[in-house]
């Protein structure tokens, strides 16, 4: 007997929503909030696993820090 498990498939689009929302964060209450790829998971109901291997397969780490630091010198 297979186990079900409770997680969605990785779409083009909910990649995308994953993505925009690790780089370029979410408007919190005073400041933008930069959830983890974990909370995102969680968030979206997709398997770690594949939104790890997409995300340093595309390189969403180094895109992050260069917003951060392009941020930091705009303001």
């Amino acid at each position: 007997m297979t186990k079900k498990t409770n997680t969605k498939k990785l779409t083009d689009t909910l990649k995308m929503k994953i993505r925009n929302d690790f780089v370029h964060g979410v408007d919190g209450e005073e400041k933008k909030i930069f959830p983890t790829l974990d909370e995102l998971c969680k968030q979206y109901k997709v398997a770690k696993s594949t939104v790890y291997r997409v995300a340093r397969a595309e390189g969403w780490k180094v895109q992050k820090e260069q917003l951060l630091i392009l941020m930091e010198i705009i303001f």
